[in-house]
């Protein structure tokens, strides 16, 4: 096995353990997720899917929030509970995903081609790789689907079905069968997680 190998099978139970962590709403969640991020960094980088190399590094500074957030949020500062997302809230969320993810492009595209991006440029470097498009959708979901998991919103595991299973898709298209494998194991969890956090709303 590959030393690269082994850091993404490293990654992968960190990450499992992280969720698993997460659908229990305990605070240990956010260490396991920063120690996951740094170790897929790697694993992105050497695959060249550089918005999800440059994700993890949000995903640290995302996991400090959160374990604030769950440690001394809220207005007695004990910590946040689960609550619903507003309908004004989600179309705002939705329309900032989509806007990030077009600067995503928009910055990867330039970040390679070494100029500013023109539409035509940025039509050739999806192109080269039609992951790509997705993946920076997968990263604006990602960053979005974290921020929610800070503030406890359930709806954020419904986010991360749809994420995850674009994740999936792209990670096998790279031929990362690990992270593959997990992000599928993310998307059950994520529907398993839903259930959980629910019940404390019933």
């Amino acid at each position: 096995m590959s030393a690269l190998a082994i850091v993404e099978a490293a990654a992968t139970i960190m990450g499992v353990v992280c969720v698993w962590l997460f659908i229990r709403q305990h605070i240990g969640a956010w260490p396991a997720a920063m120690g996951s991020a740094v170790l897929f960094g790697v694993v992105f980088a050497d695959a060249g899917l550089y918005a999800n190399m440059g994700l993890q590094g949000f995903y640290v500074a995302l996991a400090f929030y959160g374990w604030h957030q769950w440690r001394r949020g809220g207005p007695q500062q004990e910590g946040v509970a689960v609550t619903r997302i507003a309908l004004r809230q989600s179309f705002v969320l939705g329309a900032i995903v989509l806007v990030a993810a077009a600067v995503i492009v928009a910055i990867l595209a330039a970040a390679t081609r070494g100029a500013i991006p023109t539409v035509d440029a940025v039509i050739a470097f999806v192109s080269d790789n039609r992951a790509r498009a997705l993946d920076a959708l997968a990263t604006a979901m990602s960053l979005a689907g974290t921020w929610m998991q800070a503030k406890k919103i359930l709806e954020n595991w419904l986010l991360w079905i749809v994420t995850d299973a674009i994740l999936a898709g792209v990670f096998l298209s790279q031929g990362l069968y690990f992270t593959t494998a997990l992000y599928l194991l993310y998307l059950g969890m994520a529907v398993q997680g839903y259930r959980a956090w629910r019940r404390d709303l019933d």
